[in-house]
């Protein structure tokens, strides 16, 4: 079968967004809890994340699939 799954870094309440170690250390949780066997890998950088707004938009988008 062939999948996906895009994690977006979380909003937190100080309206920072997570860190990219804290992102890949609840990837690699989700990985392990799943038992997932990952062939390919890819990171996209968004241009303007670096605002809440922004960050928002997605993390809605990504809870949606």
């Amino acid at each position: 079968m062939i999948t996906f799954k895009d994690f977006m870094p979380r909003a937190a309440k100080t309206g920072d967004i997570e860190q990219f170690d804290a992102l890949l250390e609840r990837v690699n949780g989700w990985v392990h809890e799943h038992g997932v066997r990952v062939i390919n890998v890819e990171t996209v950088v968004l241009p303007n994340i670096q605002r809440t707004g922004d960050t928002q938009i997605f993390l809605e988008a990504d809870d949606h699939m």
